[in-house]
C-alpha cells in the first residue's frame, strides 16, 4: 500500500513539474471602451512638393540621382524644429537637405481640431541634374508622374541619352532611435 501511495505522489509531482515549463495562458477577457477615438488630421505640406532641393556641385558634375529620408519634428505652428537623417543622400547633399528641410512649413497635425506637434517622415529626391535639364529644361521642379520607377537594377536608357540610374532607397527603422537630432540654427 505504501509503494502505491509513493507512486501516486511521484506521478502528481512529475505532472506538476511538466506543467511548470508550459507558459501560463490567461482566460480570454473582454475590455469595454466608451467614447470615440480622437479625430486626427496629419500634417500637410504648405509648400510646392514638386520643387527639387538645391544640388551640390558634386551631384551636378557626377550626374548622380540621390534621395534622403528625414524625420521632421514639426511643432504646433507647422514649423520644422529639428531633423534626423534616416538615410543619407551622399554626394555632398546631406547638409543641403537638412537646411532645405528646416525651411519647410506644414499645416500642423490636428487632433480634435487642435493643432499639435508631430513627427513627419519625409523623402527628398535629387533627380539626375542633366536628366532634369533634358526632360524639363530646368532642374527646379519635377513631375512625379514622369519619373522612372525606383530601382537599383541598372542604368535606365532615356531615348539614347547617357544612362541614368534612379536610386530611391529606403531607411533602416533602427535609425529612428539611433540618429541624432539636428536642430535648427538659433536666430540671433
Amino acid at each position: 500500500m505504501v509503494t502505491r501511495r509513493i507512486a501516486i505522489v511521484v506521478v502528481i509531482v512529475a505532472a506538476h513539474a511538466a506543467r511548470a515549463d508550459e507558459p501560463h495562458v490567461a482566460p480570454p477577457e473582454v475590455i469595454e471602451m466608451h467614447g470615440t477615438a480622437p479625430v486626427v488630421v496629419p500634417a500637410r505640406p504648405t509648400f510646392d512638393v514638386r520643387r527639387v532641393p538645391p544640388y551640390s556641385d558634386r551631384a551636378i558634375l557626377g550626374d548622380y540621382w540621390a534621395s534622403a529620408w528625414l524625420l521632421l519634428d514639426v511643432d504646433a505652428r507647422g514649423v520644422v524644429r529639428r531633423v534626423k537623417m534616416l538615410a543619407r543622400a551622399g554626394y555632398d547633399l546631406d547638409a543641403i537637405g537638412v537646411d532645405y528641410a528646416l525651411a519647410l512649413r506644414f499645416e500642423p497635425t490636428h487632433v480634435d481640431g487642435r493643432p499639435v506637434e508631430s513627427y513627419v517622415v519625409w523623402r527628398l529626391e535629387w533627380p539626375s541634374y542633366y536628366w532634369m535639364i533634358a526632360r524639363f529644361g530646368n532642374a527646379l521642379r519635377v513631375n512625379p508622374a514622369k519619373l522612372p520607377p525606383c530601382g537599383d537594377g541598372g542604368p535606365i536608357d532615356f531615348d539614347g541619352r547617357p544612362p541614368t540610374r534612379r536610386i530611391c532607397g529606403s531607411y533602416d527603422r533602427a535609425t529612428l532611435e539611433r540618429a541624432p537630432w539636428l536642430p535648427a540654427p538659433r536666430k540671433r
